[in-house]
């Protein structure tokens, strides 16, 4: 008997073969029992062929079905600067502004504190027109939460129009560029007879200025001797400093040592560890001095404040005179025209000639406790409210940012932020070493110097969750964040009650700020690291089953 082949069959089952040879196959397959068996395997299998073959209806993503929505507005990073220049206006308002007060009651006269420490013609020649620039950007800053909400409804804005029109406003304000010449080396002298026409940066073992320097100087270095004339503002940072010259301007020193023989025509401002001026100097505004040992016999024209261990006065003082300090003496040779005033442990020893327009007034140090005063509680309010009214700005403008920032500060990895807080002032000292890097260095320490304040936004914020659980709502959010900020300014008012000084201060604020700069690292870092795109999932083929 012929068997038909699989060909045939498969042929068959396809309704592909010829009528003769179907009812051929057909009347075979009757009395063949093997070809029977074979087509009907063939039979299921070339069914579950198909099926596998067939698709099977699949839902669609819900992702894919929902409407497209707005992308949200980048507020995070456009509002990031005037954040920035709204922090150090806090800062003033809450920090330098008072201290200043306090200085002005003391009798140190003088304007502007902080252009006279350090933007009096050496870093900023326009510090003016930069702080109206500064004001004008906080209050646009304050106002962002309401423009946001007028613009909400607008469709066609872009995040590049704002920056656009910052980059407009900062225009309108051009401001003049200084070329200054640094040098560096093993040692540096200025000749006599000589005159640099421009200002100078030095970084050298040795400086001497015996020239003219018709500039401002920055000098770094381990001995600094000015003997010629600078016409500008001198700025030291030394282990040694002498000065037997002529300095138009002012001066402002960081040493170990200094001794001042010549002549500054300005103020003086020096933090140090032992400080001579000698009869012959003449300081021709006032000197603020902070440091160990001071002996002051020179002639200075107006008021004198003075810090330190041991102070012993023994010449002219023109205005008003304030020491703060362990002894006080003053000698046959003093003159002050204006009022003195002392604090400290020790009585004053005053000589019977010394010439004083009115007797030493002595400030008694066991003076009332500060919690006794409203004034104590009063500076506490404003910064609480200060604190809370700029995290709240924080928020509102960037609220994703705010969780995210403070979901980082109740991670373990926020403990780096002590890392952060002591390498970033290195590395901008680094930066300031080289002409490309010094812009770069002091924007970083001006950046670090607001977020060490914006941290504890971050840390009250989290210490708020800690104690009252997540919340999603603005209004639960805002009142964590007020909580927080409560819990540390009460911690730190106990601080001040229980362990007042420096050291326990900044062990405090160390320990703040470094969980609050290292929560806002952990969020950058989440934020900018790369994400690898998950591979889209893969439908499981079909599995037959067995007949």
């Amino acid at each position: 008997m012929t068997h038909f082949d699989e060909m045939s069959c498969l042929l068959y089952l396809d309704g592909q073969l010829d009528s003769l040879k179907t009812k051929e196959l057909e009347l075979h397959v009757r009395s063949c029992g093997p070809c029977r068996s074979l087509l009907a395997a063939l039979q299921r299998e070339s069914a579950l062929l198909h099926q596998a073959m067939v698709e099977e209806e699949e839902s669609v993503p819900a992702r894919l079905l929902a409407p497209p929505g707005r992308e949200a507005m980048p507020w995070f990073w456009i509002g990031s600067f005037g954040l920035a220049v709204l922090g150090a206006l806090t800062v003033w308002t809450q920090v330098i502004e008072p201290w200043q007060n306090n200085l002005s009651q003391a009798g140190f006269g003088g304007g502007n504190m902080l252009a006279m420490l350090f933007f009096s013609g050496v870093f900023w020649k326009g510090w003016s027109e930069m702080a109206i620039l500064a004001t004008g950007l906080a209050a646009l800053t304050l106002a962002a939460p309401f423009v946001f909400l007028l613009w909400r409804k607008r469709r066609h804005l872009k995040p590049v129009a704002l920056v656009m029109c910052g980059l407009a406003l900062l225009l309108v304000f051009p401001s003049g560029a200084n070329a200054a010449e640094i040098i560096k080396g093993e040692s540096y002298t200025l000749a006599e007879g000589e005159t640099l026409k421009n200002d100078l940066v030095v970084l050298s073992g040795t400086i001497e200025i015996v020239g003219t320097l018709d500039g401002d100087l920055i000098a770094f270095g381990e001995s600094v001797d000015v003997k010629g004339r600078v016409t500008g503002d001198v700025l030291v940072f030394a282990k040694r400093l002498t000065v037997s010259g002529t300095v138009d301007g002012s001066l402002r020193s960081f040493a170990n040592s200094a001794t001042i023989s010549g002549q500054v025509t300005r103020g003086v401002t020096a933090f140090l560890e032992t400080l001579e001026v000698t009869k012959e100097a003449r300081l021709g505004r006032g000197a603020m001095l902070f440091g160990d040992s001071l002996r002051m016999s020179g002639r200075i024209e107006r008021d004198l404040m003075l810090f330190g261990k041991r102070v012993s006065l023994d010449g002219f003082v023109g205005g008003n005179f304030y020491m703060r300090g362990d002894t006080l003496r003053i000698g046959s040779g003093s003159e002050i025209l204006g009022t003195a005033k002392y604090q400290g442990r020790k009585e004053p020893e005053v000589a019977a000639s010394a010439k004083l327009a009115s007797p030493l007034e002595k400030i008694a140090s066991d003076r009332k406790p500060a919690y006794l005063t409203f004034g104590f509680y009063w500076d506490r309010a404003l910064g609480y409210a200060s604190i809370l009214g700029l995290g709240i700005v924080i928020f509102l403008i960037s609220p994703r940012a705010f969780r995210d920032v403070t979901r980082s500060a109740r991670r373990p990895g926020s403990a780096l932020g002590i890392l952060v807080l002591l390498v970033v002032p290195v590395a901008a000292c680094v930066a300031c070493l080289t002409l490309v890097g010094f812009a770069l260095g002091m924007v970083s320490m001006v950046l670090w110097t607001i977020l060490i304040y914006v941290a504890q936004i971050y840390v009250g914020s989290a210490l708020g969750e800690m104690m009252l659980g997540k919340s999603n709502t603005k209004a639960g959010t805002i009142g964590r964040l007020a909580a927080g900020l409560a819990v540390i300014r009460i911690l730190n008012a106990v601080r001040v009650l229980l362990l007042p000084g420096l050291g326990f201060w900044l062990l405090f604020w160390i320990i703040i700020a470094s969980w609050g700069l290292g929560a806002i690292t952990v969020a950058l870092y989440e934020q900018l690291r790369w994400k690898p795109t998950p591979p889209a999932a893969m439908a499981a083929p079909g599995i037959p089953v067995s007949q």
